[in-house]
């Protein structure tokens, strides 16, 4: 039997935030469109399988390497 899990959750914030993308730097004045991160969990009790989808143009190193971590703890 396979166990399948899916959730998602909107992760946005209505705090001013810096735009990366461009040459010069921009402060966001609010939220257009709602930022979310979706998850699905496949488990056939011998093996796993997590994919996380986000509404992100990049990850820094520091939280990818922090989710690595948190996830080998599983």
């Amino acid at each position: 039997m396979i166990k399948i899990g899916w959730g998602k959750r909107e992760v946005s914030t209505d705090d001013p935030i810096i735009i990366v993308g461009q040459r010069f730097m921009r402060v966001s004045k609010g939220v257009l469109d709602p930022l979310m991160v979706s998850a699905l969990t496949l488990d056939d009790g011998n093996d796993y399988a997590i994919f996380v989808s986000c509404d992100v143009a990049s990850f820094r190193k520091d939280v990818l390497l922090a989710v690595r971590e948190r996830v080998k703890e599983m």
